[in-house]
């Protein structure tokens, strides 16, 4: 069965020292989501990319206010892709205004089109959207795997607990390696 990965959110906003949303320790996980998308793209798997961005006049929506108005918009150099991804020429590119990579947004469809219903994620940020486009996907009856080391957050904590979230009731977690080599975790009944 043919995965699709999709790599959320590696824009200057969170990797850049001027993004609002920097997050230092985030550029440690560029290696990894770099050998997945070769990974991907030797095996003939579609690589989707997104961006976390909003029109200009987004002032009043609920990341507008959870984010006090600091958020990347379109056509800003904070929501472009860092450099080293941007290199990657993905099958699918998305901007998003929400947490979820399925939120008001072509990507069910695409999945749908093309009969995948296993993503594997990577990016930023664990707890925030990779999680919600995790739990979004499996409410889509598509099985999501997560890439510990290839998804980064704000604290150490919130990316453990969000991992912890995402093995017990949503889909495996484990590294980039285990992927690789095809070392799967079958999801498991927790209960």
């Amino acid at each position: 069965m043919a995965h699709a990965l999709i790599i959320i959110d590696m824009q200057y906003y969170f990797l850049d020292k001027s993004g609002h949303a920097f997050m230092p320790k985030a550029r440690a996980i560029i290696t990894p989501v770099l050998e997945l998308s070769h990974y991907f793209y030797e095996s003939n798997w579609p690589i989707i990319t997104t961006t976390h961005a909003h029109p200009p006049n987004d002032h009043s929506s609920q990341m507008a206010i959870w984010w006090k108005k600091r958020l990347p918009r379109i056509n800003d150099l904070q929501s472009e892709l860092i450099p080293e991804i941007k290199n990657i020429t993905p099958n699918l590119h998305i901007i998003k205004s929400n947490y979820s990579a399925f939120s008001n947004t072509p990507l069910f469809d695409y999945l749908s089109k093309l009969q995948i219903t296993t993503i594997t994620l990577c990016g930023i940020t664990t707890n925030l959207c990779i999680e919600t486009t995790a739990r979004h996907a499996f409410a889509l009856n598509i099985q999501p795997i997560i890439i510990s080391n290839a998804c980064a957050a704000k604290t150490l904590n919130f990316h453990n607990a969000s991992l912890l979230n995402m093995a017990y009731g949503f889909g495996p977690v484990m590294t980039s390696s285990d992927y690789i080599n095809k070392t799967f975790i079958s999801p498991t009944t927790n209960g």
